[in-house]
C-alpha cells in the first residue's frame, strides 16, 4: 500500500513539473513573437519617418514641380515596397508563432493523456492492495 501512494506523489509531482515547463514554453513563444513583431513596427516607423525626411529635403532642394512629384513618387513607391515586405514577415512570424502553439497544444493533449494513463495505473493499483487488506481483515 505503501507502493501506491508513493506512486500517487510520484504522478502528482510529474504533473506539476509538466505544467510549469508548459508555462514556460508558452511563455517563450509568446515573448519571441512579441519581441519579433514590435521590431517590425520599429522597422515600419522608421521607414515613415525616413520617407517623410526624404520628401522634406525634396521639397527645399527641388525647383520643378514636375521633379518634385516624379520624386515623391518614386519615395512613395520604395515605402510601400518596404510596408508590403514588413508585413509579409510580420505574416510570417504570426504563422510561425501559431504553428509553434498547435505543437505545444498538441504536445499538452499527448501529456494529459499520458497521465491520465498512469492515474488509471495507479488507481488500479489502489484499488487491488486496497481489495486485498479488506480481504485478509474478512478470513
Amino acid at each position: 500500500m505503501e507502493q501506491v501512494y508513493t506512486d500517487v506523489l510520484k504522478n502528482v509531482s510529474e504533473v506539476n513539473k509538466q505544467a510549469i515547463e508548459s508555462v514556460l514554453r508558452f511563455n517563450r513563444i509568446a515573448v519571441r513573437a512579441q519581441g519579433l513583431m514590435a521590431r517590425q513596427q520599429l522597422s515600419a516607423m522608421e521607414s515613415y519617418l525616413d520617407a517623410g525626411t526624404r520628401h522634406m529635403d525634396l521639397v527645399g532642394k527641388t525647383q520643378d514641380p514636375q521633379e518634385l512629384v516624379k520624386l515623391a513618387t518614386e519615395i512613395n513607391v520604395e515605402l510601400g515596397e518596404k510596408l508590403m515586405s514588413l508585413a509579409q514577415e510580420s505574416m510570417d512570424i504570426q504563422a510561425q508563432a501559431r504553428d509553434e502553439v498547435t505543437s505545444w497544444f498538441e504536445d499538452g493533449v499527448k501529456a494529459v493523456q499520458t497521465q491520465a494513463e498512469k492515474q488509471t495505473e495507479t488507481a488500479t493499483k489502489a484499488t487491488k492492495a486496497a481489495a486485498k487488506g479488506t480481504a485478509k481483515k474478512v478470513a
